[in-house]
């Protein structure tokens, strides 16, 4: 159970900084 917590908190990062990185690049 806290594997599976970790890997989704994982998961939820790397969502973000994909998010955050295409957002910035959309702003230049």
């Amino acid at each position: 159970m806290i594997f599976y917590q970790n890997n989704l908190k994982t998961i939820v990062y790397s969502i973000i900084v994909s998010a955050t990185t295409l957002f910035a690049q959309d702003l230049e």
